[in-house]
């Protein structure tokens, strides 16, 4: 696989998780109290606006981060489905209690309650897609050591 093609793929892959992530934080922040957000409980139409937001938010917020960490982990070719679960659920963590800072009253961040259970699973969701979509075939677009013989 020729570098061009690894990088669109990288891209691709960070975008779907990153949109995973939005729908997690939606659906795990919003579903439980939806029928006082929209009035009526089988509306729904209003859900796919404030995940598109969520996604703009999400790209905004974590892209400079993600971008380093798929580095390191292209450079040292870690393809374990766990480290990146580990950290995007650590990712999803730092901009919880990051967040208590500048969100009303410190909800967020406070301590480990429910917003901080949603965030972790947003980011191991998101760290679980991008190595199904590209995380597994890291470090394959390097060329191979020359051989010694």
């Amino acid at each position: 696989m020729s570098l061009i093609v690894r990088i669109f793929t990288v891209i691709l892959a960070l975008l779907v998780a990153f949109l995973t992530a939005a729908v997690v934080l939606t659906l795990g922040f919003l579903l439980p109290a939806w029928h006082h957000v929209s009035g009526d409980p089988g509306q729904s139409q209003g859900l796919g606006f404030v995940i598109a937001f969520s996604f703009l938010v999400i790209c905004g917020l974590v892209l400079f981060p993600a971008l380093i960490i798929v580095a390191v982990a292209e450079g040292f070719a870690i393809r374990s489905a766990l480290f990146y679960a580990v950290v995007g659920g650590a990712t999803g963590l730092f901009y919880t209690f990051g967040l208590g800072d500048y969100l009303p009253d410190g909800q967020i961040g406070s301590g480990f309650g429910r917003d901080t259970e949603v965030f972790a699973a947003a980011g191991i969701a998101a760290g679980f897609v991008y190595w199904a979509l590209a995380g597994r075939h890291a470090g394959e677009s390097r060329d191979p050591p020359p051989s010694l013989t």
